[in-house]
């Protein structure tokens, strides 16, 4: 369809226009897949266009919910909102996928955590314009709440 368009500034492909990333990382985890997206990317793509400096208020929600009834496998996801911008969407910064929670809480956050900890000492910058950030809060059930604090329960 892009292509039958035949206009200068509209690319051929869909995959261009989207921005789809040609290769996709997927880390084995015990009995399913890791796919970490990145909280900086998904912060930078939300936020494209920002003016002035400005503090960015996160919070997150990690969950584990069930893809189908008649399977057992399920996505605990690793959500995350700018609460202090209206308009805005939670979006992933990562997903594991498998027949069970993830194997380890260690494992499942490691990703995460390692991107966080250097974007809340040093900030973000979009458009070389720095922004602050801060956790506000995280959001979790209690089966995900007691997972994620290393606690060994049956989800």
């Amino acid at each position: 369809m892009l292509h039958v368009l035949k206009l200068p500034n509209l690319p051929k492909s869909s995959r261009t226009l989207l921005q789809t990333p040609r290769e996709t990382t997927i880390a084995k985890m015990g009995n399913g897949h890791y796919w970490h997206n990145g909280l900086e990317k998904g912060i930078v793509n939300l936020l494209p266009k920002i003016d002035s400096a400005t503090n960015l208020e996160l919070s997150f929600n990690i969950d584990g919910l069930p893809i189908y009834n008649s399977t057992k496998m399920e996505f605990w996801p690793i959500l995350c909102l700018i609460n202090n911008m209206r308009n805005l969407h939670p979006f992933v910064v990562g997903i594991y996928c498998g027949t069970t929670k993830p194997p380890s809480v260690q494992g499942f956050l490691t990703p995460f955590v390692e991107e966080i900890k250097p974007l809340l000492k040093n900030g973000i910058f979009i458009n070389g314009i720095k922004c602050s950030l801060k956790v506000r809060c995280f959001i979790c059930d209690t089966p995900a709440r007691s997972f994620a604090k290393g606690k060994d329960t049956k989800v």
